[in-house]
């Protein structure tokens, strides 16, 4: 839990065709010229204060309460400044982004609300006094409770059979779910995956979110706000890479978790059963796409959390949703979240945007989307110039395909320690991508 989530779905899709296969120019701030909106298109190109923010996420040390956390995160984050030698202008800032456990901020559940408030009010605080923004990414689907998810061990903590309301079926009847078999976060078992549409689900979302983290989040704001640097907060991702699991297909998209369900007895079916049944659906009154009411249930949990926090007095501008930006019919079988997912009344739309998929060969996929819904402004929540397969684009190209086209926002998977995650930021601090982005902190036009 100390580095950025996993590499996103993208960068699982590329390794699991790595696998199937097998067995899946310096850059000089000197030579480029002042920015230059002009064109033929308009695209928005700025948060609502006209910042836009070059975000990387930090293995700062914080989540243990015996930790020294405002003296972890300066540390990282000193060196991230120094790796650039500027933290940008009034306009364009370097961040640093930490991964926030919310689900662990209400005590009633066992969680440490103190903690969390800590880790909030620490990271601004570093924020503040180095002059960089601060970015949050809400685990807010994975990593709950026990006492919210635990239906079917009495011997282990938070157990409740009532819980069954609160994970997903794989069945009408409401079969639930032991645990969740993740491409998102490395092929791995996880809890089980979360009925997201649940009464329980959604009281603690809003609990969470309305009494201890908005609150905290809103108070470090206002310590901003009074020493005039309120742009300093760079926002919040408030949505993992969306995904309502379907297994039915499992065993050809990802060998190695079929053979883990198949070892777990787990059922390799569809899930969302629950939140279908929550919605009015049954097995005599089913909808008339399966993968478009997932789809809805998935973009809805999104809007929720958003909406959550608005209510609690935080701007639309500064909060983004994750959808992992896939086409491929089995990947979209499995997450049941396509590109229009992102989209919702109470954020702005936010992929993950490794060049890899349906962007190997640009962003263009993702401009017709924004352009469909008015070209709002948008970020790019999980990155990197380079993917799992080693494929990469010129660091000036990357950046100038989401700031040029209305980004406001790309948060760079800098964090991540595993085999993908190196492999993600083989080129992240090469000569050429650190002379990008300093050429984008200055504030000079990048070319595409």
């Amino acid at each position: 839990m100390t580095h950025f989530r996993g590499f996103g779905i993208l960068a699982s899709i590329l390794l699991v065709a790595t696998v199937l296969i097998v067995a899946f120019l310096g850059i000089s701030i000197f030579s480029s010229h002042p920015q230059d909106t002009s064109g033929p298109e308009t695209f928005a190109t700025s948060t609502q204060d006209g910042t836009q923010y070059l975000v990387f996420g930090i293995a700062a040390d914080v989540y243990d309460p015996g930790k020294d956390v405002h003296g972890n995160l300066d540390k990282q984050v000193t060196s991230l400044i120094n790796r650039l030698d500027t933290t940008g202008d009034s306009k364009h800032r370097l961040g640093f982004m930490i991964v926030l456990p919310v689900w662990f901020a209400d005590s009633r559940m066992g969680g440490d609300q103190a903690h969390i408030e800590k880790i909030i009010k620490e990271a601004f605080a570093v924020a503040k006094e180095r002059n960089v923004a601060v970015y949050f990414t809400f685990y807010s689907f994975t990593r709950w409770p026990a006492q919210m998810w635990n239906w079917y061990d009495p011997a282990q903590p938070g157990y409740n059979s009532d819980n069954k309301k609160n994970v997903e079926w794989t069945d009408w009847s409401g079969t639930p779910t032991k645990n969740r078999y993740s491409l998102q976060e490395g092929e791995t078992r996880m809890a089980p995956v979360m009925c997201y549409n649940s009464p329980t689900v959604l009281s603690e979302v809003s609990y969470i979110l309305s009494k201890v983290v908005g609150p905290a989040i809103l108070r470090s704001i206002a310590d901003l706000k009074s020493a005039g640097k309120e742009d300093l907060f760079g926002g919040i991702t408030l949505s993992e890479e969306l995904s309502l699991d379907d297994y039915s297909g499992i065993d050809k998209l990802n060998p190695t978790l079929g053979a883990m369900m198949t070892k777990d007895g787990a059922l390799k079916a569809r899930l969302g059963y629950c939140a279908l049944t929550n919605l009015g659906y049954s097995q005599t009154n089913p909808p008339a796409s399966y993968s478009d009411a997932l789809a809805k249930v998935n973009q809805d949990y999104a809007a929720y959390w958003g909406k959550q926090l608005i209510e609690a007095g935080i701007s639309k501008s500064k909060l983004y949703t994750h959808v992992a930006p896939a086409t491929e019919a089995a990947y979209l079988q499995y997450t049941n979240a396509p590109i229009d997912t992102a989209f919702n009344e109470y954020s702005n739309p936010g992929w993950t945007t490794y060049i890899a998929g349906p962007l190997t060969k640009g962003l263009d996929v993702l401009y017709k989307a924004l352009a469909e819904h008015g070209n709002p402004t948008w970020g790019s929540t999980e990155s990197s110039p380079t993917n799992i397969m080693g494929t990469r684009v010129m660091p000036e190209t990357f950046l100038a395909w989401h700031y040029n086209h209305g980004a406001t926002l790309i948060v760079m998977n800098a964090a991540d320690s595993s085999g993908g995650g190196q492999l993600l930021g083989k080129d992240m601090w090469s000569s050429q991508s650190v002379a990008a982005y300093k050429k984008f902190l200055a504030g000079w036009q990048l070319e595409e």
